[in-house]
């Protein structure tokens, strides 16, 4: 259509020169490019095109959107049809200064709500959020217009947009009183729903983030956990990890540390950051370089399976002496990790408990399974008999000697308080409190 458009315009066609330069308008950044078309259309008698460019030379603030202005009642330019292409170009493109500067001429033109139009306003909000780039000042009550025209026609885009400005949430693009003048949170809540039962996950995420506030009007912190689950459930990483921090925070006993690790670390396999700092905080630090480490390794699992297995499971997962005697790794294997149990606690510790470690690096968890496979190949699963309990640290002490190995290159060796410090979700939120609340608030 352009291409013919263009051959028209340069065969003499006032027509095409008139409609050509209302394209480039909307298209190119340069203003000079659809001016010349409306000179040549001028030139060949088009009164149109003549009213265009007097707007245009008249006006010094925005002389494209004036001389466009005069366009809109032509009978030869669907100027509605052709800002919504051009805005619909723009965001196939993700030319991010073309949609916004497409965008003004979407919202400031008089052209009604078009179902195309306000489609693609739509669109190109949507993936103005995605680029993290922000609009500038538009008006607000049109914006609103066109986001309902789209709600009412079951845009489930255009109500996660308009659902979260009503909340007075800003988002990466604008401000929220840039799409919504004022705020409504029951109405925002209604749209933020259907947005999330439409398959926005983003929607999820927001809705706890409105009835989590304490002060919001909607405020139901039952509900909000409720909300922050769906969001993790869809995969959204910022909802995992939250809902991770939040578990382990509050966590009092070892089913509720091993959910909020698997959240934890779901958001860390999808490259969280922040997720990734707070499991590391749950082991425990060894000495040593990993290839000194997988050499003794090495030369062990000749001597002795039994041991090298233990050797590398407790400098994967920072286990104390006794913890790495004494688990069951067949029964504590996750997919995250590993569950030490209570039987296989530090001695030092008055009251034994329980605790969750993480696999920080996928080979981790990769060599535990062998080590499980291991096990389990050769009988060894349960509890251990005193007997066992005793005769495996001599065994332990006999194969470090040969190979001339220091404990701390395959123990951990921390104060008990630190070990302790793992009991309950608040001794470790403390120690961590920090990491915790961006955890939190990002």
């Amino acid at each position: 259509m352009l291409i013919t458009l263009t051959s028209a315009a340069h065969s003499g066609s006032a027509s095409a020169c008139l409609k050509l330069g209302a394209w480039r308008a909307l298209t190119r950044k340069e203003a000079d490019a659809a001016r010349r078309m409306w000179a040549q259309a001028r030139d060949l008698g088009c009164d149109q095109s003549a009213r265009a460019l007097q707007a245009f030379d008249d006006n010094t603030g925005n002389p494209l959107l004036a001389a466009v202005t005069t366009l809109v009642d032509s009978p030869d330019i669907d100027t509605g049809v052709s800002v919504a292409s051009a805005l619909t170009n723009a965001t196939d493109a993700s030319d991010a200064d073309l949609i916004i500067r497409t965008l003004e001429f979407a919202i400031s033109l008089p052209l009604g709500n078009a179902a195309g139009l306000c489609d693609a306003v739509c669109a190109a909000m949507l993936t103005l959020q995605r680029l993290q780039v922000s609009l500038p000042p538009l008006d607000s009550t049109r914006l609103q217009s066109m986001l309902d025209d789209c709600v009412r026609r079951g845009n489930a885009g255009a109500a996660l947009i308009l659902g979260r400005a009503m909340c007075g949430i800003d988002t990466a693009f604008a401000e929220s009183t840039s799409l919504a003048p004022k705020r409504n949170m029951r109405g925002g809540t209604a749209l933020l729903l259907r947005a999330a039962d439409a398959g926005m996950s983003d929607a999820w995420l927001l809705l706890h983030h409105v009835h989590a506030d304490g002060q919001g009007s909607v405020a139901n912190p039952h509900a909000a956990r409720f909300f922050l689950e769906k969001a993790a459930a869809t995969g959204n990483v910022n909802a995992q990890r939250q809902l991770g921090a939040l578990i382990l925070k509050a966590a009092l006993d070892i089913s509720e540390f091993e959910l909020g690790m698997h959240w934890l670390s779901q958001a860390a396999t999808q490259g969280d950051a922040i997720a990734k700092s707070l499991l590391r905080t749950f082991v425990l630090p060894v000495h040593g370089t990993d290839r000194e480490a997988d050499q003794a390794i090495a030369q062990v699992m000749r001597m002795d399976p039994w041991v090298a297995h233990r050797l590398r499971t407790a400098r994967n997962f920072g286990l104390t002496k006794t913890e790495a005697i004494s688990v069951d790794l067949v029964s504590g294997l996750r997919s995250w990790g590993l569950v030490v149990s209570n039987d296989a606690a530090d001695q030092r510790i008055r009251t034994r408990f329980s605790r969750t470690i993480p696999a920080l690096e996928t080979r981790y968890l990769d060599q535990l399974r062998e080590s499980v496979e291991f096990f389990r190949a050769s009988g060894e699963s349960g509890a251990i008999v005193n007997g066992e309990r005793r005769q495996r640290p001599h065994t332990l002490r006999y194969v470090l000697d040969r190979i001339g190995f220091d404990e701390s290159v395959f123990f951990a060796q921390v104060p008990t308080s630190k070990i302790s410090s793992f009991r309950q979700g608040s001794s470790w939120a403390h120690g961590v409190r920090s990491t915790l609340k961006t955890a939190l608030t990002i």
